[in-house]
């Protein structure tokens, strides 16, 4: 199993992108997305889905507002 993985600095990186992730990485334990600017809330929506992971690493993703860590932290 696959239980880490990073996605930190990927300008392609879409919402439907973790989708398939927890998809294919049902266990994944830590998830790198610092640097990745452009994502929204929408995005954060999904990582509820990351049933197993524990660790997150959002460095310098500055556009997070707190309504989105609020969002992050339901999950």
């Amino acid at each position: 199993y696959l239980t880490e993985l990073s996605l930190s600095t990927c300008f392609w990186l879409r919402p439907d992108h973790f989708r398939f992730a927890n998809a294919q990485f049902a266990y994944l334990k830590k998830l790198e997305l610092a640097n990745n600017t452009h994502l929204n809330a929408w995005a954060w929506g999904e990582l509820h889905q990351f049933k197993h992971l524990r660790m997150l690493n959002l460095a310098r993703c500055s556009q997070l507002i707190n309504q989105d860590l609020k969002l992050i932290a339901q999950g």
